[in-house]
């Protein structure tokens, strides 16, 4: 009995380090200047993001080193986004099968994405004018590495990345306080700014990919069309995303004139230190101008 009891305490104690719960709810926070460490990484997560925290476990759950996603010279706050949206397209497969994956709706909830037939989205790619190429185009659909998920799973890749960029960006944004509250430096807001303007401009170039590749199945691949229409949990997944997603945008915006900083054209500008960056805002307003089209509109 006492062997017995001994096994049940050693799994009961590998469970709970797997599960993330060696750093509990009211663990401290760790600061700025904290070190990239698991136990960091979730309690920072934990603290601001319940989502991006279900995320991580989720991955530590199944023996995933959520680490690798912090890079040399990666502070630990810096490198939450990242590591959020690359543990989210590790989620969707996880919880997918083969002929379907899970897209993460928030509230320790998903919903299965069936797949239905589809074409290469490199092909919808190459149709795009040079005006609209901003720099993720030749990545995910221009000239896309070999089976990668935007190009050979077509629309439902673009949606997996749409909702990637979504979690990310929320993650993000979610450290908004947590800066304020460590007075991050003039440098730190741009970093942040920068993050949050990069997951801004995915939400339209994303949202464009996923209008464009219907629009072109629409003329030249019209069953394929019919069958993509015609899934209800992609239709109805899409709208969910790109609704929140909208939202944060509007959000992020908010907490760029909480700091007191300016845009001007592409460039976010701070009044104090008078440093500046560019947030793509160029890029952007291209997008939803496109996007903006009867063709467009008819589609959504």
């Amino acid at each position: 009995m006492r062997k017995r009891m001994i096994r049940m305490v050693g799994l009961c104690l590998a469970l709970i380090l797997l599960l993330g719960q060696a750093v509990p709810v009211s663990a401290a926070v760790p600061k700025i200047s904290a070190a990239v460490t698991r136990s960091n990484v979730l309690a920072l997560a934990n603290a601001y993001d319940k989502d991006g925290a279900y995320l991580l476990k989720s991955s530590l759950m199944k023996g995933r080193n959520i680490l690798e996603w912090w890079g040399t010279g990666t502070s630990l706050w810096e490198g939450m986004d990242t590591g959020v949206h690359e543990e989210c397209h590790a989620y969707s497969f996880m919880n997918g099968s083969y002929n379907s994956e899970a897209i993460y709706l928030g509230n320790q909830k998903y919903i299965r994405v069936s797949y239905t037939d589809v074409y290469p989205s490199r092909k919808m790619g190459m149709t795009i004018p040079q005006r609209l190429r901003t720099f993720r185009w030749s990545t995910y659909v221009g000239n896309p590495e070999p089976n990668l998920a935007s190009d050979v799973q077509g629309v439902y890749g673009l949606l997996n990345e749409f909702t990637a960029y979504y979690w990310g960006m929320h993650m993000g944004l979610s450290l908004y306080s947590y800066l304020r509250k460590n007075k991050a430096s003039t440098w730190e807001w741009m970093t942040y700014i920068n993050g949050g303007a990069n997951g801004r401009l995915a939400y339209a170039e994303f949202k464009y990919y996923i209008l464009n590749y219907m629009y072109y199945a629409k003329q030249h691949y019209p069953a394929i069309y019919r069958g993509i229409k015609n899934n209800r949990n992609f239709v109805n997944t899409y709208a969910y995303i790109e609704k929140k997603f909208a939202a944060q945008n509007k959000k992020f915006l908010n907490y760029i004139n909480k700091l007191g900083w300016k845009i001007s054209g592409d460039w976010c500008c701070d009044p104090v230190s008078g440093y500046r960056l560019n947030i793509y805002q160029g890029d952007y307003r291209r997008l939803v101008k496109e996007m903006s089209k009867k063709k467009y509109k008819n589609l959504l």
